[in-house]
């Protein structure tokens, strides 16, 4: 009876130890810019900080960190920092958006993108989805779950092995994730993933092929008896048969008109009204991808006509090596 109390302290101490020794994953209210996200940040920020207790506790087939940096090398992402874990907003939802690296390395020969996209989400975004569903089951705000995973895919290259990485996303409905983590057969949890969108590497994909709807022939109608049916005409044998494919291509192709285009408000007051309406997500970006895209301080992003249409005007800066002919330029990106 000691033996076993002892052996249940020592199990309980070591996994106290594993949770207090991981470094902070989940993203302080105070760094959240916008008012209604920090608010729900600073509402469940202890069923987030559950979320990683719980995967700390996970014991995952290869090493997965929480990260905001996604291609990183493993050193880097031990070293760097590991909050990732906040409320955001994906198309008006406000979704639970998780990232993180995950050190599994896929041969790019022997399995194909759904293969590998299928191979994280099984071992990464389900167990987070499981830990993460029940915490915040009271949080009626939240309308989906959203995650971003890079695993790393071996493959060669003129007959020389190299190793990049794969963004894995997975957006998914509360209610689908509510579902999918009550469901006790694989075919129940794999209708509920279908339900969700899927990206690799920005590229829409489908986990499992989707369930192909049976076509219902329509049944033969038949003449009625007092009218004859016609006899069927043969065709001379030699009848030539017109080239159908020469044919098409002779007609002249029609392009649509620019004029036919409806051109958008490209007016000072509708530029101003975009401005301030996406400001607050404008900044949030310059803040957090500006280590990676160097924007430019003096010209923020900002909303500008552009042929009857309007785009985001992005000024980015970039060094050059001597040898390349310069040391530094600025380019503006239209997206």
């Amino acid at each position: 009876m000691q033996v076993t109390n002892l052996t249940t302290r020592v199990l309980w101490f070591s996994t106290l130890l594993l949770v207090l020794s991981v470094p902070a994953q989940v993203i302080a209210p105070d760094e959240i810019l916008d008012p209604n996200l920090r608010e729900l940040q600073r509402k469940y920020f202890s069923e987030l900080k559950r979320i990683t207790e719980a995967a700390a506790a996970h014991n995952f087939a290869y090493h997965f960190y929480f990260s905001p940096v996604l291609g990183l090398t493993e050193k880097d992402t031990r070293n760097n920092d590991q909050r990732s874990v906040r409320f955001d907003r994906y198309q008006s939802r406000i979704v639970l958006k998780i990232t993180g690296n995950y050190f599994a390395a896929y041969s790019m020969e022997l399995m194909k993108p759904e293969e590998r996209a299928r191979q994280t989400y099984q071992a990464v975004i389900l167990p987070l989805l499981q830990a993460a569903v029940p915490a915040l089951e009271q949080a009626d705000e939240l309308q989906a779950f959203a995650f971003e995973i890079s695993h790393h895919v071996r493959k060669k290259v003129l007959g020389v092995s190299s190793e990049g990485t794969e963004n894995v996303v997975v957006i998914l409905p509360k209610a689908s994730a509510q579902r999918l983590v009550a469901a006790t057969s694989p075919a129940v949890q794999q209708a509920a993933a279908l339900e969700g969108d899927v990206f690799l590497n920005a590229s829409p994909i489908a986990l499992w092929p989707k369930p192909e709807v049976a076509k219902v022939e329509p049944a033969p109608v038949s003449a009625p008896a007092s009218i004859t049916a016609p006899r069927p005409i043969k065709a001379p044998i030699m009848q030539p048969v017109p080239n159908l494919l020469a044919a098409k291509l002779e007609q002249p192709v029609k392009t649509p008109s620019l004029a036919a285009v409806p051109a958008r408000e490209t007016s000072p007051e509708r530029l101003k009204s975009l401005q301030s309406s996406h400001q607050s997500v404008l900044d949030r970006m310059v803040q957090e991808l500006n280590m990676q895209a160097h924007f430019v301080r003096y010209a923020p992003p900002a909303f500008i006509p552009f042929h009857n249409g309007l785009y985001i005007q992005l000024s980015l800066t970039t060094t050059l090596p001597e040898s390349d002919g310069g040391s530094r330029y600025k380019l503006a990106a239209l997206a």
